[in-house]
């Protein structure tokens, strides 16, 4: 419980650094380990995920990250990754490197809520991006 306690301070000076950078919207700010770690996190507890998802994704990157202040007991996180799609919650949170075939892999947002106060991280959507189709005759 320690360390998910020092998880927690870390995101919420996290949060109030964002909230002197930005009013009201969405800021960017540095993608880290420990940013990465509350992502998988995340993923990892799909009992906490928004009652309708039902996409479940695994992070081969981390591109940026984006965070909202929305209450000074709640702050926003949009990861844009690189992941893979996943049928089932067998691996989600970090893609695993060894003996994993992703077929598909995409850019997409996850939405974090974060919660410090409750000890609660929850996906609140998944959004797939299809890449951009190239058409060689503009080339």
């Amino acid at each position: 419980m320690l360390n998910s306690s020092v998880f927690f301070t870390n995101f919420a000076l996290l949060a109030v650094s964002t909230a002197q950078a930005t009013t009201n919207g969405w800021g960017q700010v540095n993608v880290t380990d420990a940013t990465n770690e509350m992502l998988y996190a995340a993923l990892r507890n799909t009992i906490t995920y928004s009652p309708n998802m039902t996409t479940f994704a695994c992070v081969f990157s981390t591109y940026t990250l984006e965070t909202q202040v929305v209450s000074p007991s709640t702050s926003n996180y949009n990861f844009f990754i690189e992941g893979c799609v996943l049928e089932s919650a067998e691996y989600v949170g970090q893609c695993p490197t060894d003996a994993f075939m992703c077929a598909n892999s995409l850019n997409m947002n996850v939405f974090v809520q974060s919660e410090p106060r409750t000890d609660t991280l929850k996906v609140t959507s998944i959004v797939t991006k299809a890449d951009p189709e190239l058409d060689f005759n503009d080339l």
